[in-house]
């Protein structure tokens, strides 16, 4: 069982805004977003755009749900702590909310400095990890030998797209996949989603066979979770899976948390649907 103390924390040590608030957020539903559909990083950005605006506080200040915490914590007072404490996972000093998450949404708009919580110690599985690396053009180049998986050279893509409550685009279900040769796009760029394209050309010489893979991200892509790294050819020889915490990160942005980092890039999904129709010979 998890260690459990009471104590006052300081609401800047509070890592991420929480966004979870459901269809209770009249403030979000007012400015046309659906808590239970949009994705957390689209969440994420109206709240923290909105953070100081007075329109914005008005209406919270006059919503059902959370005028009543307002009123408390203008008083010094933490709404509720005895029968529905809020709760925060703690991990290197930082605080993410477990529960209370309108509470806590409400302290951050108001500018309050402290309110009580119970704290619990985690190993930082839910918390955010970093943004890393910058939007740009990204190169891979691997060739194999058909059939033979321990004549793979060169580099791999891993594009990992989380779309939270959306469906993916075919053939990228929420998993990090492995861009080869399946995914030839005959050397003419294809949009993933808005601001992402992979430009793929398979060149086959008999039973070698050649994959250039382009990525680009635009700096203003899609507000989703994007992660893309690089595998090279020996950490796939003998299997058609790959850890993520083995690969280079080249660029990572959204809600990603630290359980993301345990998962398993995939070279064959369950369900392959090219984003290019190819026939180029499976590595």
């Amino acid at each position: 069982m998890m260690n459990m103390e009471r104590r006052k924390i300081k609401v800047q040590d509070i890592c991420e805004y929480p966004t979870m608030l459901g269809s209770r957020c009249r403030m979000l539903l007012l400015k046309g977003y659906n808590p239970s559909t949009d994705s957390e990083e689209e969440l994420l950005a109206e709240l923290l755009r909105c953070k100081n605006d007075a329109d914005s506080h008005e209406i919270c200040k006059n919503s059902s749900h959370c005028s009543a915490f307002w009123i408390y914590l203008q008083q010094g007072l933490t709404p509720f702590m005895d029968k529905d404490p809020i709760k925060l996972d703690e991990f290197n000093g930082k605080f993410r909310v477990a529960a209370g998450k309108h509470r806590v949404c409400t302290a951050l708009r108001m500018g309050i400095e402290e309110i009580d919580a119970d704290v619990y110690q985690t190993s930082g599985l839910k918390h955010l990890i970093s943004s890393s690396g910058e939007p740009g053009t990204f190169h891979f180049k691997h060739s194999f030998i058909t059939g033979i998986q321990k004549l793979k050279r060169g580099d791999y893509a891993v594009l990992w797209l989380n779309f939270h409550n959306r469906k993916p685009p075919d053939g990228y279900d929420s998993v990090p996949i492995i861009i080869n040769s399946l995914h030839n796009t005959f050397g003419e760029p294809v949009d993933i989603i808005s601001g992402v394209s992979i430009c793929v050309r398979v060149q086959q010489f008999l039973c070698y066979v050649v994959v250039n893979v382009q990525v680009t991200i635009a700096p203003n892509h899609a507000n989703v979770a994007l992660w893309l790294l690089r595998a090279n050819s020996s950490q796939l020889r003998e299997l058609a899976t790959v850890g993520i915490w083995e690969l280079e990160t080249l660029y990572r942005k959204g809600c990603w948390r630290g359980h993301h980092i345990n998962t398993t890039a995939v070279e064959y999904p369950g369900q392959v649907i090219p984003i290019g129709l190819s026939s180029a010979t499976k590595p």
